[in-house]
């Protein structure tokens, strides 16, 4: 949380007269809801406050600069200010503020400033984005630890911010999609999902079961036991005993590297490769999802995550504590370990996607002919490619054909190369370069659009998305 540096007084320090003995006199300690009811009268519509909680207070901070701190336990006594729509809040990193005021079924509403949320979009390559880090780099000043010295600079945040918002066209992002978000992900965290811990149990000794089998058959096949998980003892059994050839590239300490992207050079070298990469799957589901699980899960059965809209450069939400975002799916017994995730009683998960969202994206903002009109008509975007590219008609396209040209339909648009291709799609270095040559003469309105894209970056050092979110890019000289 952003605001651990602060240091909270304790009730002996406290001035009998309602401010506090160590903070300067524009701060009242508003002790009852007599009191409050009085603060939130001074309040008009429109005007914005400026807020921030720790520990046990949450502190107030009007355009005057009259701060005001209030009890948590009188927390329900600012219902009509939280939640009044006409009075715009403004505060930094928010949504810890706005899960807190849901455990007391108070809704924060108009959110209208979050300082963290402006400086992730101004400098979205930053790691840290505490008050003191990103204040320190726009004024090359340091935050004191004291709560009204917080206070005071957030109007002066706030100015900087939303000019700087403002020249970079970034007001609508912020305002239509990144401030909306907050509460959405604060109800989100809070509300968490079930877990079905029995079945977890269950998983874990099944898995267990697994990697005991799949242990001795590596120890049959390499004619020896030794540690699977040392990449070390691994590459003297691949490299040394078993005289693997395939060339793979060496860490940065002169080792033969035995990572999954090397290991899927060998796969067809030897049987033991594939048991290889089945054993580190397991394990990994073991070790980082099956057994830790149950202690994360909360007392109310639930498992909790933070979902961070501050941690990519690209705008996409990231999940931590524990990741949600990338359970394994590929194995019978990772699709399984999902079932774990279940419904309340009387509830129903739901599962909604969209028909291959990123290219009707690409097609659109191509305007590339071919494409859209495949999609206009209908049709299923991989035959169709496959049809271009294999030079046949539709109904002449077979699995194969098909998947070579999902391979190719997303790894084009990912900037997938020659080499990537080839693997992905299981065929050689000149398959995958002629393949690569055709899909962009098929598909021209696409080819054109990576190369304007290529020389709008070059030129401007940044990269923006269709509503205006941006990434610099300046290593791209």
């Amino acid at each position: 949380q952003p605001y651990t540096h602060l240091k909270i007084p304790s009730d002996e320090s406290r001035s009998k007269v309602g401010g506090m003995a160590d903070l300067p006199l524009g701060l009242s300690v508003l002790e009852s809801e007599k009191e409050i009811g009085q603060f939130i009268k001074k309040i008009k519509s429109g005007q914005p406050i400026y807020l921030y909680w720790q520990e046990d207070y949450f502190y107030f901070m009007l355009p005057s600069e009259e701060m005001f701190a209030v009890p948590v336990n009188l927390i329900k006594s600012l219902k009509p200010l939280l939640e009044d729509k006409e009075i715009p809040k403004r505060g930094y990193d928010l949504k810890p503020i706005a899960k807190i005021l849901l455990n007391h079924d108070l809704h924060l509403a108009n959110i209208d400033f979050d300082g963290a949320i402006a400086a992730y979009l101004i400098r979205p390559e930053m790691r840290d984005y505490t008050i003191d880090k990103v204040y320190f780099t726009e004024f090359g000043q340091s935050l004191s630890d004291q709560p009204t010295t917080v206070l005071l600079a957030l109007p002066k945040l706030y100015e900087v911010f939303w000019d700087k918002l403002k020249s970079k066209n970034l007001t609508e992002v912020f305002e239509k999609i990144d401030l909306p978000l907050v509460p959405v992900l604060a109800e989100m965290e809070r509300n968490g999902i079930k877990i079905d811990l029995a079945g977890l149990r269950d998983l874990s000794q099944k898995v267990e079961k697994e990697v005991t089998k799949l242990e001795k058959e590596i120890y049959r096949l390499a004619g020896e036991e030794f540690n699977i998980n040392s990449p070390q003892q691994l590459g003297v059994i691949l490299f040394d005993k078993l005289l693997l050839k395939t060339k793979v590239r060496k860490t940065m300490g002169g080792a033969r590297s035995t990572a999954v992207s090397e290991l899927e050079k060998l796969r067809d070298e030897h049987p033991i490769v594939e048991l290889i990469m089945q054993y580190r799957e397991l394990q990994k589901l073991k070790t980082t999802y099956i057994d830790p699980f149950p202690a994360l899960v909360a007392q109310d059965g639930r498992l909790h995550t933070s979902y961070n809209q501050m941690g990519t450069v690209t705008g996409r939400l990231s999940s931590q504590d524990p990741n949600l975002q990338n359970i394994p799916v590929r194995t019978e017994l990772g699709q399984e370990f999902r079932r774990a995730f279940v419904a309340e009683e009387g509830y129903e998960l739901v599962s909604l996607d969209y028909s291959q969202l990123e290219l009707r994206i690409a097609a659109f903002l191509s305007g590339d002919q071919k494409m859209l009109e495949a999609f206009r008509r209908g049709e299923d975007i991989h035959t169709r490619t496959a049809a271009e590219i294999f030079e046949v008609s539709p109904d002449k396209v077979t699995p194969h054909m098909r998947r070579e040209a999902k391979a190719l339909n997303f790894g084009v648009l990912y900037g997938m190369g020659v080499l990537g291709f080839a693997r992905s799609a299981g065929v050689d270095r000149t398959k995958a370069k002629e393949f690569i040559t055709k899909y962009f003469e098929e598909f021209s309105g696409v080819a054109d659009y990576i190369e304007k894209i290529k020389k709008q970056v070059r030129e401007k050092g940044f990269v923006q998305t269709y509503f205006g979110r941006r990434r610099e890019l300046p290593e791209i000289n």
